[in-house]
């Protein structure tokens, strides 16, 4: 990091673009307007570049700033799990996990599942973000999600994520005794119909709490 880059801007930085306005960030951050404006137009004067395009709404960024925010919200949440490290390695068991879930889940199992982890890791806080896998890949990518427990299916996003599987779910079509659907044969000829789908709860409470106490464990050991 060049030595006239500061800690303070690049946070000023990411606050802003995440929040798309300044305003916003400064409630969010408690900091002043003109101090988070002072901090990016510092930052943009050492990288001699500009990194949003002001708007009547708000502000976007270049497509400098773009990439540029990529690397910044990689490098502070670096710095995030450092600290906690040191935290933790110190006897305090605190920290931050990022979670992202289907919405199945999120809505079934995991009530239970944050509960159990919370009486195990009582200073442990969690964020859940809920949606589908590719809703979640920008904050993958950045880091903003620690992992995601999610339905996959294989494709481009092999080559830049890790992905673990956890379970495999087999589904059956079941419906009345009588139904005039009863013989058809494929799941074409079911379009029409109205769908319930079942969530096996007990195999996906074991999965998730599996991944807490593993990322928990891990952290542990760092």
């Amino acid at each position: 990091m060049p030595a006239n880059l500061k800690l303070h801007q690049l946070r000023a930085f990411v606050d802003v673009a995440r929040q798309g306005s300044i305003r916003a960030a400064s409630r969010l951050s408690g900091l002043s307007q003109p101090a988070l404006t002072k901090a990016i137009q510092e930052l943009e004067l050492v990288l001699g570049a500009r990194l949003f395009e002001r708007r009547q709404q708000g502000v976007t960024l270049t497509a400098v700033g773009d990439n540029f925010f990529r690397h910044a919200s990689l490098v502070l949440e670096e710095l995030r799990v450092a600290q906690e490290d040191i935290q933790q390695r110190l006897g305090l068991a605190g920290g931050r996990v990022n979670i992202g879930v289907g919405g199945s889940i999120a809505r079934t199992v995991m009530p239970q599942v944050i509960t159990q982890f919370h009486r195990e890791y009582p200073l442990v806080k969690v964020r859940i973000v809920e949606g589908q896998l590719v809703s979640m890949v920008h904050e993958l990518r950045q880091g903003a999600l620690d992992f995601t427990i999610n339905t996959y299916d294989r494709h481009h996003l092999d080559q830049e994520l890790i992905f673990e599987r956890l379970m495999q779910r087999d589904y059956q079509v079941v419906m009345r005794k009588g139904h005039p659907m009863a013989h058809a044969r494929s799941l074409a000829e079911l379009q029409h119909c109205d769908w319930t789908m079942p969530t096996p709860q007990a195999a996906t409470i074991a999965c998730c709490t599996i991944c807490l106490a593993s990322w928990a464990w891990r952290r542990r050991s760092w």
